[in-house]
């Protein structure tokens, strides 16, 4: 049974909040005060001693030769069509919170896609403990998946709800297709000019098991496979997970601003057991400093308190605490192209219990993280990122590992009609404690994807995706887990992009 915490009502409060935020906010007297009547300019005097110039002038005769003023145009003027830049090139003008929050806006969006493909999966060394079901067999596949966005609001106060529903079928793995979905809400309100107020709620049920989940979240490392691979759903194991997270974001002057959130998440597994059942509580604070338009200073912290269910049915904590600290530099070259990098460097601690023989261990782990941006067009971009981190790799070993991942995308479009994605992935694994298991894991992803747009709201798609993890000791490995696995993975399919419903306020709520 699912467990809600206090953060779920503040979470409602903020909704409530939000949903009346149509045209009411402006009739409550919400909005800014209106800018003073302005004067007219005053005369300028002659200066002292000046002798006084004549009562009346005669208007003076235009010159022949000179031009006739052209009529004013009754036109309106056409709003520019230049779109934005593509690399954000000023951190102040980040941080300046607009005086107008700009008309109301209204969308409703459906999207959908219907997919199906063969996967070739090759296996090797498969554990000899004791867990469920067998690796996927190489085979066809089929997949659905269709989805509904809400969003109304403005730079003031926004409301955003998403509801999606898949089917996954793997013919010669399941009897009958898989069925999961989620939902999701989230809202954002101003508390005055410097405050920003946040809350969301996602509640979902997963038919697959994910080995890199992490426990207590409804999603999946980015070290899970390449590009949407469902590579790490070895297992068929059907879970209810929920995740309540809230925050607040302050800018106390032009420069200097901090960020707090809390989160509580759960995982229920279906099913007569309690193995890998977990519940979180994560804290996360950062202090951003803006040293110029081109650079600024970050200061992150993280405190995560975890229980998490291992399989002699014993709920026993798993804590992790991470400071790091680094700069985030942007430089452009252009309006539309440009370089952002991101740099953190830091060190964590993680204090976990495994094995009754050791008890409750302690570690500490240098931690850190870089990414970089690079717009090389304004419809082509190259994309980095490495990240140092802790992650537990659950009702697998059940150990908590240092791991290593590091990805490479890019991505454009090809003409008028077709985009193309590249990605490719690495992660290494590795546990943190002297003398306890050795065993290092591997994982490896590359992903291609072309999408062609047939109409305005359809698009074929076709993709390729490549899995391939190596566990150095098979022997540490659950019954079904294998050592060595390498999946190819080939799909071609629809997809849809229909807008339900689209309005905007014609003026700013300041002056509704």
């Amino acid at each position: 049974m699912l467990s809600f915490k206090p953060g779920a009502w503040l979470t409602a409060a903020l909704v409530m909040a939000a949903a009346g935020a149509g045209p009411a906010w402006a009739r409550q007297g919400q909005s800014g005060p209106a800018p003073a009547a302005q004067q007219p300019a005053p005369q300028a005097q002659p200066p002292a001693g000046a002798p006084e110039a004549p009562a009346a002038q005669q208007p003076a005769q235009p010159d022949a030769g000179a031009r006739k003023p052209r009529r004013a145009s009754r036109r309106t003027p056409r709003a520019s069509g230049r779109q934005p830049a593509a690399v954000s090139q000023d951190f102040l003008d980040e941080a300046r919170a607009p005086r107008d929050p700009g008309p109301v806006r209204r969308e409703l969006m459906l999207t959908a896609s219907a997919m199906g493909g063969y996967d070739d999966n090759v296996t090797e060394g498969l554990g000899s403990g004791s867990f469920g079901r067998l690796v996927m067999a190489s085979g066809s596949t089929a997949d659905g998946e269709a989805a509904l966005s809400y969003f109304v609001g403005n730079a003031a106060r926004s409301l955003r709800a998403d509801a999606a529903g898949t089917l996954m079928h793997y013919p010669k793995y399941l009897d009958k297709p898989a069925a999961g979905a989620f939902a999701s809400l989230g809202a954002t309100t101003r508390a005055g000019r410097r405050v920003t107020l946040r809350a969301s709620e996602r509640v979902g049920y997963e038919p697959f098991f994910s080995v890199y989940a992490p426990p207590g979240s409804g999603g999946a490392l980015p070290s899970a496979g390449a590009g949407g691979v469902r590579a790490a759903e070895l297992f068929e194991r059907r879970s209810l997970n929920t995740n309540t997270t809230a925050g607040i974001d302050t800018r106390w002057t032009p420069r200097n601003s901090t960020s707090l959130s809390y989160s509580y998440g759960v995982r229920r597994y279906t099913g007569n057991t309690d193995y890998g059942d977990s519940r979180s509580h994560t804290a996360d604070a950062r202090y951003r400093l803006i040293l110029s338009r081109a650079a600024a200073w970050n200061v992150d912290y993280r405190f995560q308190d975890l229980e998490y269910t291992y399989a002699d049915a014993l709920a026993r904590p798993v804590r992790t605490h991470r400071i790091e600290a680094g700069p985030d530099i942007v430089k452009p070259f252009s309006r539309r192209t440009g370089l952002r990098v991101s740099l953190a460097a830091g060190a964590g601690r993680v204090e976990s219990w495994a094995r009754a023989e050791t008890g409750t261990i302690a570690s500490w782990a240098m931690t850190g993280r870089a990414s970089a941006s690079l717009a090389v067009s304004p419809t082509w971009s190259i994309d980095a990122d490495y990240r140092r981190d802790f992650s537990m790799f659950q009702s697998v070993t059940d150990e908590v590992y240092t791991t290593d991942t590091a990805r490479v995308s890019t991505g454009g479009l090809l003409g008028r009609r077709a985009a193309l994605s590249l990605g490719t992935s690495y992660s290494n694994w590795k546990t943190p404690y002297a003398g306890r298991i050795s065993g290092t894991f591997d994982v490896y992803g590359a992903s291609a994807q072309l999408r062609v747009a047939v109409t305005r709201a359809l698009a074929a798609t076709a993709g390729y995706y490549y899995y391939r993890h190596r566990y150095s000791d098979p022997g540490a490995l659950p019954e079904g887990f294998p050592a060595a696995f390498d999946r190819n993975a080939v799909r071609v399919g629809l997809s849809l992009a229909v807008p339900l419903a689209a309005s905007s306020s014609q003026r700013p709520l300041s002056q509704r």
